[in-house]
C-alpha cells in the first residue's frame, strides 16, 4: 500500500471533491451534467493502462436522471441496465423498462445523513459489474444524481476496481460533479479503511 494515501477525514474528502468540480454547484446544472462525449483523465497513481480500463468502464456507467424513463434516451444511450437509488416500492420500475427488455435494480435510499447506504454497497457493485462484464451500459440514478448515485458509483469503485476512495473520487469527477453527503461520505471512509486499511 506504500504511496496510497489511505487515511481521510469528512471535511478532508470534501475538500478533494470541491476542488474536483468543474461545474457549478447549483442543482440544474448538476442535473444536466457536462456535454457528451465525455473523455476522462487518467486515475492518479494508478499505472497507465490499468487508469485507461477504469476510464474506459466508466464511459458506460451515465447518471443523467432525465434519460431513465425517456425512451428515445434510453435507446440513443444504449442503455441495457438501470440502477435507481431513488426506487418506490410504491411504484416499482417504469413499465418501460421491461417493454424494453432492460435489466432494473431499485434501491430505496433516502438522501439523508442518518440513513445507512452501505448496506447496499456489495449488490449495487455487483450488479455494476455484471452489467459492465456483458458489455453493458448502466444508468445510475437518484433525484439530482450527486449523491445517492454517485455514492453507489464510487463504493462500486472501491469494490470491483481496487481505487481508493481518492483515486474514485478523481476518476468520476471529469464526468459528473458529486456531491455524497456528509453520512454517505463516513461510510465510504469506513469502506475505504475496511479495503485498504489506514496509514500511520
Amino acid at each position: 500500500m506504500q504511496g496510497r494515501v489511505t487515511e481521510f477525514s469528512v471535511t478532508q474528502i470534501q475538500i478533494i471533491i470541491t476542488l474536483s468540480l468543474k461545474i457549478p454547484v447549483h442543482t440544474e446544472a448538476l442535473v444536466q451534467g457536462p456535454p457528451d462525449p465525455w473523455t476522462p483523465g487518467p486515475v492518479p497513481g494508478r499505472p497507465f493502462q490499468q487508469s485507461i480500463q477504469v476510464c474506459n468502464l466508466l464511459q458506460s456507467v451515465l447518471f443523467f436522471r432525465h434519460s431513465a424513463e425517456s425512451r428515445a434516451d434510453l435507446i440513443t444511450r444504449q442503455i441495457t441496465h438501470v440502477l435507481s437509488a431513488a426506487h418506490s416500492k410504491r411504484r416499482g420500475p417504469p413499465e418501460i423498462y421491461e417493454v424494453m427488455k432492460i435489466t432494473y435494480m431499485g434501491i430505496e435510499a433516502h438522501d439523508s445523513c442518518d440513513f445507512d447506504i452501505s448496506v447496499h454497497f456489495c449488490a449495487a457493485a455487483d450488479f455494476i459489474h455484471r452489467a459492465l462484464s456483458s458489455g453493458g451500459k448502466v444508468l445510475v440514478h437518484c433525484h439530482v444524481g450527486v449523491s445517492r448515485s454517485a455514492t453507489l458509483v464510487l463504493a462500486y469503485l472501491m469494490l470491483k476496481q481496487n481505487l481508493t476512495l481518492v483515486e474514485a473520487i478523481c476518476a468520476v469527477k471529469d464526468k459528473r460533479g458529486i456531491i455524497p453527503n456528509r453520512g454517505f461520505l463516513r461510510q465510504l471512509i469506513k469502506l475505504n479503511g475496511q479495503l485498504f486499511g489506514m496509514l500511520h
